[in-house]
């Protein structure tokens, strides 16, 4: 009965194609990890370091990494339909540790994207991506090393009518229903 069934309902026998669908790339399929030799994402780290310590005599310390990824991505559909995707994706971290009177603090920045290594030693509004990174952690420390302990303990709150409230039982209230 089941191999009338097929025979019945099998149809005309064609196969269907179909047919590939182009799409403009959303990022470059460069692979960061072969981009760059070793020596040259040392010296990468070399220069933060460098611009970060020139920056203030109060650095202490300054902790750069960079770290990258490259993945390619097939995706089979059960439609007999075929997706593909490269992924690139690199970042740069940098921390800076600052310290005056025995005060110590840290600032932070970086950042990355799907993008080669060389994006970090692109312009960024005049200067190397870089070292903007550098200089804004150092900025970062320092504002932190001069900052002041915000007023702490019981303080009247005083909420308008409409949003306030729904904001204030979707934070608490739910809680408190038991």
């Amino acid at each position: 009965q089941a191999a009338r069934t097929i025979v019945r309902d099998s149809g005309d026998g064609k196969v269907q194609t179909l047919g590939a669908v182009e799409h403009s790339p959303l990022y470059t399929s460069v692979d960061p990890l072969q981009s760059m030799s070793r020596e040259e994402k040392l010296d990468i780290l070399r220069r933060v370091d460098k611009v970060a310590r020139e920056a203030d005599k109060r650095v202490q310390e300054v902790t750069a990494s960079l770290s990258g990824v490259y993945e390619l991505i097939l995706v089979a559909a059960t439609d007999g339909t075929l997706a593909a995707d490269v992924r690139p994706l690199v970042r740069l971290s940098v921390s800076v540790l600052v310290e005056e009177d025995g005060k110590r603090e840290r600032g932070a920045s970086g950042g990355g994207g799907r993008f080669g290594y060389e994006f970090f030693l692109a312009d960024l509004d005049g200067e190397v991506r870089a070292d903007a990174w550098a200089k804004e952690a150092v900025r970062m420390a320092l504002v932190n090393l001069s900052a002041v302990a915000a007023p702490a303990g019981t303080m009247p709150v005083v909420l308008g009518a409409g949003w306030p409230g729904v904001l204030l039982h979707e934070a608490v209230g739910h809680g408190l229903e038991g």
